[in-house]
């Protein structure tokens, strides 16, 4: 009997010792009104676990919050966190919920409990802070920092790390937010577009989540635009276009930029307030694009057509060296153009300015008859590039040119496709059941969006005026010279079928014929005036 009591005492003190609360500890003391807190971390070995101990208030999955999270000032760049209880159980009885490494910016960590909507900002590249790891009741918790690899254990505050490298520092942030404190209006921006060129209009939206304890009223949105030329907006939600609806807690406005706004990304702030004097912010992203030679919605006057009798008309003089616009969910846009030098002919989306990340390209002539068509870039990419490899063989002239997300194709009159799906990264002519027929309309596959921009060379612009500088400079380069000379050949003899006065048919007699010859020699090797 006395050897079982002993026994039991010995393993009572057993456990007493593998449940002791951490020797070493930083008590940070309570916490259970709004604020912010911050403290430094410092290790004191390679494998050491630094703790802290802090009282904080209640919170639910919609009141209230506390947000952890490690970042600098510091040199370690893989951290990991866990947080215990007084009892020395991990939080939410898992390391799923009572631990986390990676969800900070890069490898850094964050734990998020609380209040789900609305989320709080993300820190840096890490995760929005909605409440992902549970809820918190009142009272004492202990909090474990340590350098990956880190492991945590279910009970007794059992934590322990197999790093051995050098880096030691860290910041462990607090943001506390208590069930039933007054919360400010928050807010989430979009712009749509969300780019375009200088002088271009976008709708801007902030949807407002109220604050609450008490219930916001009178809220109202104004977004600073200034930075792209469109001053001071207020963004309404009355029911009144661009608004969608009244009432609804999403406020919106029209905005425009300034001519000269320079081509950047541009972050804009808002600020939300109501009634109650309290405040919320935030920023819309938009981006002004370079100007290209024609834009969709400005030089085009709206949405470029997906069939002939829709596509728009690139009009004007001289080389044509961009085209940009926007794709909409089953959209294409279909645009004439003069191909002007066959031979030195490329056209490619697979630049900066496209924010579009999987395009087509396709190229018809002036019947309809696809030409050829790129997915993928052979270089490398979801976007897109068409060469002078099959455009090269064909005479100058007007061309469609298409441009779409993919999966939506070109389909003829019996909504057969021009093109086979695959192979992707290869330019190709027509391979497809409709391949011999002219294209009727795209059948709309595609569901995401995008801005796009089409580099080109070889091309000019299409009637409306000569797209030739001078006599003879066929290319729109400005010289009269060899390439010149094989595009004037390669009409020699023909109606210059696309090829408009002068740039061929110096005379104007509709032929390129020898009299357009003599002409053109006499200008050979100038340059225009």
């Amino acid at each position: 009997m006395t050897r079982s009591i002993l026994g039991l005492l010995a393993a009572g003190a057993t456990a007493l010792t593998a449940y002791a609360q951490p020797a070493t500890y930083t008590d940070l003391g309570t916490h259970t009104s709004p604020e912010v807190l911050s403290t430094a971390v410092t290790l004191t070995a390679a494998n050491n676990i630094q703790w802290f101990r802090i009282e904080l208030p209640a919170n639910s999955s919609t009141d209230g919050w506390v947000d952890i999270w490690t970042l600098a000032p510091g040199d370690i760049t893989d951290s990991e966190i866990g947080i215990y209880d007084n009892a020395g159980n991990i939080v939410g009885g898992s390391t799923a919920l009572g631990s986390d490494d990676d969800s900070g910016p890069g490898l850094l960590s964050q734990l998020s409990y609380g209040q789900t909507t609305p989320a709080r900002p993300a820190n840096g590249t890490g995760a929005v802070r909605a409440g992902q790891d549970g809820t918190l009741g009142g009272g004492v918790y202990w909090v474990a920092v340590g350098h990956f690899n880190v492991t945590f254990g279910l009970t007794g505050w059992t934590v322990t790390s197999a790093y051995t490298g050098t880096q030691r520092t860290i910041t462990l942030t607090f943001d506390i937010q208590p069930a039933g404190s007054p919360t400010n209006p928050a807010g989430i921006g979009a712009a749509t577009p969300n780019n375009g060129v200088a002088g271009a209009s976008f709708v801007a939206t902030v949807t407002v989540t109220p604050g609450a304890n008490p219930p916001s009223t009178g809220l109202a949105v104004s977004l600073d635009a200034s930075a792209v030329g469109g001053g001071t907006v207020a963004l309404l939600d009355d029911g009144n276009p661009p608004d969608a609806a009244a009432g609804d807690n999403i406020f919106t406005g029209d905005v425009t930029t300034g001519g000269s706004t320079a081509p950047a990304a541009y972050s804009l702030p808002f600020a939300i307030t109501d009634a109650e004097l309290r405040t919320g912010n935030g920023s819309i992203a938009y981006t002004v694009n370079p100007t290209p030679d024609w834009d969709e919605a400005l030089d085009g006057g709206g949405d470029a057509g997906q069939t002939a009798s829709t596509a728009q008309t690139v009009g004007g003089s001289g080389a044509l060296n961009s085209i940009a616009g926007n794709l909409v969910a089953g959209d294409a846009d279909v645009f004439l153009i003069n191909i002007c030098d066959p031979a030195n002919f490329s056209a490619s989306t697979n630049n900066a300015n496209t924010s579009a990340t999987d395009t087509q390209l396709f190229v018809f002539d002036s019947n309809g008859i696809g030409v050829v068509m790129n997915d993928d870039d052979p270089a490398g990419g979801l976007r897109s590039r068409i060469s002078n490899a099959i455009v090269g063989s064909y005479p100058a002239g007007n061309y469609y040119l298409a441009v779409s997300r993919y999966d939506t194709d070109p389909i003829d009159a019996s909504a057969q496709e021009i093109w086979l799906d695959t192979p992707f990264n290869v330019e190709r002519a027509p391979d497809g059941a409709g391949a011999a027929n002219p294209w009727d309309t795209f059948n709309g596959a595609a569901t995401a969006t995008g801005s796009y921009w089409i580099d080109l060379t070889g091309a000019c612009f299409v009637g409306g005026g000569n797209p030739c500088p001078c006599d003879g400079d066929l290319n729109g380069d400005g010289l009269i010279d060899i390439t010149d000379l094989a595009l004037f050949l390669s009409s020699f003899g023909t109606a210059a079928p696309g090829i408009p006065t002068p740039c061929a048919d110096i005379n104007g007699d509709g032929l390129v014929d020898i009299s357009d010859l003599a002409l053109f020699l006499s200008a050979f090797g100038s340059t225009c005036p």
